[in-house]
């Protein structure tokens, strides 16, 4: 189960259909899970599991997320950004340690987050709030600045 310690001195943070993350030494490392065989009743031929939709891993990553808020950190690396006056503005963002579901929501290295669903990110405590408005919907809309250009991102996420 998600907090339970395995062998190697690791704690296993995220349960996914097509692999698991684990936490050592503070860093997350991602142990990819086989694909399923099955063989035909004829045994001549063999049909491989599909790998898992963006919906699928998003729907996974939301039951993750409300058994283990913690297990977001490392997902997407976050560092805050400021304007030329210092006034925080957003948070920059990198892929994590699943960097094809990054990109497979639209989302680029070093795109700035300036809100979500509305909830401007001016400050360290709007993002809890922000955090907050994400967990019930079935979307999250988030608005980036991309290249010197403003741009709003709607995520799909199946309950």
């Amino acid at each position: 189960a998600v907090g339970d310690k395995v062998p190697g001195n690791a704690e296993l943070s995220e349960i996914h259909v097509d692999r698991v993350i684990l936490m050592r030494s503070g860093r997350y490392e991602t142990l990819s899970l086989p694909e399923e065989t099955i063989s035909s009743s004829a045994g001549n031929s063999t049909v491989r599991s599909r790998r898992p939709s963006q919906g699928d891993r998003l729907k996974s990553l939301r039951n993750t997320l409300k058994q283990n808020p913690k297990s977001l950190y490392g997902l997407v690396r976050t560092t805050p950004k400021r304007d030329a006056d210092g006034k925080m503005i957003g948070y920059t963002l990198q892929p994590g340690r699943d960097p094809d579901l990054f990109s497979s929501m639209g989302l680029q290295a070093g795109d700035v987050v300036t809100s979500v669903n509305d909830v401007a990110l001016s400050d360290l405590s709007s993002g809890m709030r922000a955090l907050k408005s994400a967990q019930g919907g079935d979307s999250v809309t988030l608005t980036v600045m991309r290249g010197g250009q403003e741009e709003t991102l709607s995520i799909n996420v199946p309950q």
